[in-house]
């Protein structure tokens, strides 16, 4: 059993930035970082996320509805549905988060720790960015 960790900035107007978008962004990189590494792409893969809602979107076996597409993260939905229909070994799953409030972080499952980690990483990323009110080259 493994993990990986990656950091990166997600790139969004702040005015409309929110945690949905940032975790579906996060996806959608892991996934990413799945296909361009193919070895990876022959094992049972477990992804675990705290958004039970996007959670719950990368499950759907529905079709998107004309609705569904012109939702303002449909285009991270649509590239991590897409991405996962080509990947049958790759699960995702939903970890509560926030769990160390009530149970002692050693005492917590491994995917819980690991989203206490990553919770802690996106904060001092979000800290670190300094908005200049320009768009960030392409």
């Amino acid at each position: 059993m493994g993990s990986i960790k990656r950091k990166r900035r997600v790139i969004g107007n702040p005015k409309y930035m929110n945690s949905y978008r940032a975790e579906l962004s996060v996806m959608v990189d892991i996934l990413q970082y799945i296909v361009n590494h193919a070895t990876m792409s022959n094992h049972h893969i477990e992804l675990w996320c705290d958004s039970e809602s996007v959670v719950d979107q990368l499950n759907s076996k529905q079709s998107p509805s004309l609705t569904d597409m012109t939702a303002p993260e449909s285009d991270l939905v649509s590239i991590a549905r897409t991405l996962l229909r080509t990947m049958p070994n790759v699960i995702v799953k939903h970890v509560y988060g926030h769990q160390e409030d009530d149970i002692p972080i050693n005492d917590l499952p491994l995917e819980a720790q690991l989203n206490i980690q990553c919770d802690g990483a996106a904060k001092d990323c979000m800290r670190e960015l300094t908005y200049e009110g320009t768009r960030p080259p392409p």
